[in-house]
């Protein structure tokens, strides 16, 4: 679709800004790479993950848990793929992890799920646990009491100093006002029942994650290489029914547009040459996302 079409669409919406942004990342020719300069780009990914991590409940702990789990699968489809043999001792050479680790991973009844196990449960997970089944601070029908947190042997201040290592009482007591885990009722705080909280921050951020597996999926990542070009329309309005009809005629100009191109899979249809077995892609990908500030909107 041409940007011309998309920005008399900014227009229409008579939007407080629309822009257009142009990026292509290419191979680089002649050029070393530097190591410092893929760190700094691993760090801005990386950042930009965990910021959907913390809405969606991980910790540190736990996501570093889930990445050396990665690198032990990869390296070992790694190894397989360059026809060395997949030991163990193979597989943590090429991942960085010990052997023991590598074996733990490997030996898992279900590996793609055994980080969620109860020992590596997130230290919030396991306070808001102790609270609901530690006869200290839950009753005996399995209720969490309301706990008083003022003072330096408060029943709250017992319960992290138990359960949350090195983390302050405050700290954790102020997460849990703000994410509406808890309320302060006086001098105590309470539970709120589990799953009654209405925050959604959790539910957009599992939408923003799925989306990018989703992306991230259509790519051999492990081989190759890949040249892309990206144009980027932003449009905003605070009328959200003039966002709903541009949405409809975006969506239907990307269909018209699409279907025009169906007919360069003909052209590409040619046998490959003997002297050349190599095979050529060119992947076109369309991205429409409606974006509010707020997670409940």
């Amino acid at each position: 679709m041409g940007c011309e079409a998309l920005q008399s669409l900014g227009s229409s919406l008579q939007s407080d800004f629309a822009h257009i942004t142009v990026q292509t990342f290419s191979h680089p020719k002649g050029r070393k790479l530097v190591s410092k300069d893929s760190e700094a780009v691993v760090s801005r990914l990386l950042e930009r993950f965990a910021s959907i991590l913390l809405r969606l409940g991980f910790d540190s702990p736990r996501a570093e848990s889930l990445i050396r789990q990665a690198f032990v699968f990869e390296a070992a489809k790694s190894a397989r793929k360059n026809g060395a043999r997949s030991t163990q001792s193979q597989i943590a050479l090429i991942a960085g992890v010990n052997r023991l680790d590598v074996r733990k991973i490997l030996a898992g009844p279900d590996r793609r799920r055994s980080a969620g196990s109860a020992n590596r449960r997130s230290r919030v997970e396991r306070i808001l646990r102790a609270w609901c089944e530690d006869p200290m601070f839950a009753n005996e029908q399995g209720r969490p009491k309301p706990l008083t947190f003022v003072g330096a042997n408060s029943q709250f201040v017992k319960l992290v100093r138990k359960y949350g290592r090195d983390v302050t009482a405050r700290t954790l007591r102020e997460d849990l006002i703000r994410n509406k885990i808890a309320s302060q009722r006086g001098t105590r705080l309470v539970l709120v029942k589990r799953g009654s909280s209405k925050d959604s921050s959790p539910a957009a951020a599992l939408v923003d994650l799925n989306f990018l597996d989703s992306q991230l999926g259509q790519f051999d990542f492990s081989q190759g290489r890949r040249d892309f070009r990206e144009r980027d329309l932003c449009l905003t309005t605070n009328d959200l029914k003039l966002l709903k009809l541009a949405l409809r005629n975006v969506n239907a100009k990307i269909e018209t547009t699409f279907s025009s191109l169906h007919s360069l899979k003909r052209s590409l249809s040619t046998p490959p040459s003997a002297r050349d077995r190599r095979k050529y892609r060119l992947r076109i990908a369309t991205v429409v996302s409606t974006e509010s500030e707020n997670s409940d909107d």
